[in-house]
């Protein structure tokens, strides 16, 4: 907590990675409607994004790959003490389902992370999981193909990888050529 400019009253701290993106621009945007006075502090790789506009502070961080990215989120907490933190990047959900219950434990200490945890990540983040849990719960869903069973369809096709998030890598493909250079 820190202490209101105006009232003195302590309010919540909110660290969001990934402030460059809109998921967590939305969220910090819905953090602000309900707690005004919130300090929302952000983390990102650069500073080329409209993530300022939605957090008090932003900081630059390693990349999720990078050897110094766990060392680097430990020492940001420590340093900013917020009481919740939110990872909203796809790569950071991976990495942070594959540690133990201890190395979280130990990383976030007195910080509770908002996320989905690893069951859900584990069961969402791959397009077949995905698929299998929604085919066993019988949802329907729209059909999915891996590479290997549309050299018989026609084309254009919509082609995604099956471990990417929204828009992002979203392809039009008129050949088993494009699909193949697209994954």
């Amino acid at each position: 907590r820190h202490p209101d400019r105006a009232t003195g009253a302590m309010s919540e701290k909110f660290f969001l990675s990934s402030i460059g993106g809109l998921l967590a621009q939305n969220v910090a945007s819905c953090i602000r409607d309900e707690f005004p006075d919130a300090q929302i502090i952000g983390s990102d790789t650069h500073k080329e994004h409209a993530g300022s506009n939605f957090a008090d502070t932003v900081l630059i961080v390693d990349r999720v790959k990078s050897e110094n990215f766990l060392p680097s989120l430990s020492a940001n907490l420590r340093e900013h003490r917020p009481q919740y933190y939110f990872p909203l990047n796809e790569s950071e959900l991976e990495l942070l389902s594959k540690l133990s219950s201890k190395d979280l434990e130990d990383l976030f200490e007195e910080t509770q992370v908002i996320w989905s945890g690893k069951r859900v990540l584990d069961t969402f983040l791959d397009k077949e999981t995905t698929m299998a849990y929604l085919d066993s719960i019988q949802i329907k869903r729209p059909k999915s193909y891996l590479p290997n069973d549309v050299e018989s369809f026609r084309y254009p096709l919509i082609v995604k990888p099956k471990n990417s998030s929204g828009s992002k890598n979203l392809f039009l493909c008129n050949s088993l050529e494009e699909i193949k250079s697209s994954l």
